[in-house]
């Protein structure tokens, strides 16, 4: 599995040995958690050590890890993780995201936002979404109505 996770380009890769030193260390585990969106594992075997080493880090973030079973293709669920973007609504009613940079093609960077509101209206109603902004790193916001219909 390590080494299908090598060839997948995984950001890092943590064996057993890893988890175990690290058990204790709640500065490295923090500093992991906050480096890292998602994490993934093999089950039973490495998520009750990263249960019972991470979990009181990882729990509360959201970031319990995905079990994979070891036939699973690791690169597929790479690829799909990399490709997401985690959305949570915790404290505040509003969405911050990142949808793309500035290196990117504006038609791409336009379906991002276009996938993104789509996702919020499927889980809220069109009449609880009170506003759209869209802002660059250091520019002014911009409103947007999302709610325009090609008639």
């Amino acid at each position: 599995m390590v080494l299908a996770a090598r060839e997948a380009k995984a950001d890092a890769i943590l064996t057993r040995e890893d988890i175990e030193k690290l058990s204790g260390n709640k500065k490295e585990v923090r500093r992991l958690a906050n480096s890292y969106d998602y994490f993934i594992a093999t089950p039973p075997d490495l998520m009750v050590l990263i249960g019972r080493v991470m979990g009181q880090i990882l729990g509360p973030r959201n970031k319990i890890p995905e079990a994979i079973q070891p036939n699973a293709d690791i690169k597929t669920v790479i690829d799909r993780l990399k490709r997401s973007v985690r959305i949570r609504v915790k404290d505040q009613p509003q969405i911050m995201c990142k949808v793309g940079t500035e290196d990117m093609d504006p038609k791409q960077v336009a379906e991002n936002i276009a996938a993104v509101l789509s996702e919020i209206l499927n889980k809220v109603r069109p009449e609880q979404l009170r506003a759209v902004v869209i802002k660059l790193t250091m520019s002014s916001p911009v409103s947007v109505n999302p709610l325009y219909h090609d008639n």
